[in-house]
This record gives C-alpha cells, sequence and structure tokens, in this order.
C-alpha cells in the first residue's frame, strides 16, 4: 500500500489501487441502468479519487472518496450493497492515516451493507473482512484479527484456489496478528507458505514481495541465520517502493 505518512515499516505497495479497483468493479456490476444523478456524481468522484491517488494527489484523493460516499448515502439505503464500495474504500485512506476507529467502523458499514444483500459476493466480503482484520492488528486486537483473518482465508482459498496470490496475501497479514499473539511458531509457518505462494505466482521482482520477503528475513535475523537473512533482505531490498526509499 502506497502510503505518504507510512505509520508502519510494513505497508503493502500496491493495496489502495488494486483494491479501488476491485470495489469499482462490484459498483458498476450493482448500478449498471442507474440514472440517479447522486449515484451518477458518486461515480464520478469515485473515479477521479482513484486518478488522483495513481497521481500522488493522496489528500485530494481521500476528499473526493469522502464526497463520492456523500453522495452515495443520499441516493442508498443503509443495506443496499452498492454503498459497501464507497464505504470500504474510504476505509483504505483512513487507514493509511491511522484514523482506526473511523477505518472500523466504515467497513463495518459496509459488512452490513453487503449482508443486507443475502451476503453479497462472497469475495468482495471477504475483501472488507481482511481490511478489518488489518483494523484490528494495528489496534492491537490480535485475537479477533486472526480468527477473522483465518477465515477469510478459507473463503479466499474455496472461492479462488490454495495457490491463489491472493491467499498469500491474506496469509501474510494474518502473520501479523500471530505474531501479534505471541504464536511465533504458527506465525513463521504462515508467512513462510505466504512468501512460498506470492514466489510461485508473482514474478521475482514483483513489489507485492516486498513487505513478505522483508518480514522474513528480519525473522531469520533474529534467528541469528545471517546468511539467509541477508540474501531475503537484500531481494527486498531491490523492490523497495520509491516512496519508501524517501521516506
Amino acid at each position: 500500500m502506497v502510503s505518504r505518512r507510512r505509520p508502519q515499516v510494513e505497508s503493502r505497495v500496491p493495496r489502495i489501487p488494486r483494491c479501488l479497483a476491485a470495489f469499482a468493479l462490484c459498483l458498476y456490476t450493482v448500478l449498471v441502468g442507474c440514472r440517479d444523478p447522486r449515484i451518477v456524481e458518486s461515480d464520478r468522484l469515485f473515479d477521479r479519487s482513484f486518478e488522483q491517488f495513481e497521481r500522488g494527489e493522496y489528500e485530494a484523493a481521500e476528499r473526493s472518496m469522502e464526497e463520492s460516499l456523500a453522495n452515495a448515502r443520499e441516493a442508498l439505503d443503509p443495506d443496499d450493497p452498492a454503498l459497501a464500495t464507497p464505504l470500504a474504500s474510504l476505509a483504505l485512506f483512513y487507514f493509511e492515516d491511522m484514523r482506526l476507529g473511523e477505518a472500523e467502523a466504515l467497513l463495518l458499514e459496509a459488512r452490513t451493507a453487503l449482508e443486507g444483500a443475502g451476503g453479497g459476493d462472497p469475495l468482495f466480503l471477504a475483501d472488507v473482512d481482511n481490511e478489518l482484520g488489518r483494523v484490528y492488528t494495528a489496534q492491537e486486537r490480535y485475537d479477533e484479527a486472526s480468527v477473522l483473518l483465518e477465515r477469510v482465508v478459507e473463503v479466499v482459498t474455496h472461492e479462488s484456489g490454495e495457490r491463489d496470490p491472493a491467499v498469500g496475501l491474506v496469509l501474510f497479514d494474518l502473520f501479523g496478528a500471530l505474531a501479534g499473539l505471541g504464536e511465533d511458531e504458527r506465525a513463521e509457518a504462515t508467512l513462510r507458505e505466504s512468501v512460498e505462494i506470492l514466489e510461485e505466482a508473482l514474478a521475482p521482482n514483483d513489489p507485492t514481495l516486498w513487505d513478505p520477503l522483508l518480514a522474513l528475513g528480519r525473522m531469520e535475523l533474529q534467528k541469528r541465520d545471517f546468511t539467509e537473512a541477508a540474501s531475503l533482505l537484500e531481494r527486498s531490498l531491490g523492490m523497495m517502493p520509491e516512496d519508501s526509499a524517501s521516506t
């Protein structure tokens, strides 16, 4: 995730643009044929937010997403699944700002909207739960985070296959929760599985690998396996996002 403030060392490089694109697909699917001007404006602002983010205009992108959500709230019922898209998307921005309570509230509201549609798309709901698990981890609510993220792993594995890179990404988030709980053996096994899946599915220099390799390198360093640690950390250094190198 790209962050202008980088509240943590580990921050997933492509997360915001990837998630916004995924959430946008859900919005378009639900709103095809909709002519309510407030929804049209919400959709326009959503697209503008994505474009601003891609240009590095982070504060403007967040404001556009807030306006997108405001228009959607005016037009849609609280349990309309289309409302989940701007809710979950704005939560990503708030998470990056470490506005964790607000991010949690938006994600819980997004869950309510999806459940109001009879559960909605299981992968979309899993994405929302994944983000909620990350919020709980950042809040040091590790028990809640681990239970939720384990459920997300099951859903994504069932829907996408056990070697899908999305499984590897959720496993990395689960690793963070398990490490917070002090379950070192489970955390290490989960991290290694995450790295294995991602290395199998992605190009060797894909920036998505940066965080998992960095975490694994640090783990090897703590175990005093300096040769393996140096190899992993050197690889992760070559994937370091530009915004991180300048932070």
